[in-house]
């Protein structure tokens, strides 16, 4: 299964395994919209740590359902508890849930990487974009560079790019993460700004 798993990446490989689920319960298939995080990344639970394929089958569902970061805690501590410290790669799993749940929580619908770029799908106009990328810490903001919707692979949203340059990996997941955290810090200070005015 862990085969599969990484032919197809983490989020289809979920969909795919809830989709037979359904159709064995007879079940219509349901619209989700998390954000889809794809990202050369080597994340999942290894056979050495989980060696069996039906435990392992679901806890990558009961990974795939969190919608929240308490959901998230709630598994690591679990985790723990059951088969003992968690593994690098399994960490970096749960950081790329972690990322979905964030950009869920912003309206990010897509979050890919191509041969040159990390491209964010944003619902950001030209404008709105300038006003955030001015708050944000320069490592965070300067990087990423807005670009006008078209049609495309992300919808006609606009979209954000940001250089990879030797940036892979955990790296991209650490940007991201940052990039992230400060945007939605952002929306809070704005939210309080509006409930006060």
């Amino acid at each position: 299964q862990h085969g599969h798993m990484v032919a197809v990446g983490f989020d289809m490989y979920c969909d795919m395994l809830q989709e037979s689920i359904d159709e064995l319960h007879g079940k219509q298939e349901t619209i989700k919209d998390d954000a889809i995080i794809d990202l050369n990344v080597t994340a999942y639970i290894p056979d050495e740590w989980v060696g069996d394929k039906n435990v392992k089958l679901t806890e990558y569902k009961r990974l795939g359902d969190i919608r929240n970061e308490r959901g998230l805690d709630i598994i690591e501590a679990e985790w723990k508890d059951r088969f003992g410290d968690i593994p690098e790669e399994t960490r970096e799993l749960m950081r790329l849930v972690k990322l979905r749940i964030m950009a869920t929580d912003l309206g990010f619908p897509t979050v890919r990487e191509d041969e040159e770029h990390l491209r964010i799908a944003v619902p950001y106009g030209l404008q709105e974009w300038i006003q955030l990328q001015a708050k944000l810490p320069d490592g965070i903001g300067k990087k990423a560079r807005w670009v006008p919707p078209v049609r495309s692979k992300e919808g006609s949203l606009a979209v954000l790019l940001v250089k990879q340059g030797v940036m892979k990996g955990a790296d991209q997941v650490a940007y991201l993460e940052a990039l992230f955290k400060a945007l939605l810090k952002l929306r809070v200070e704005q939210e309080k700004a509006a409930a006060k005015a």
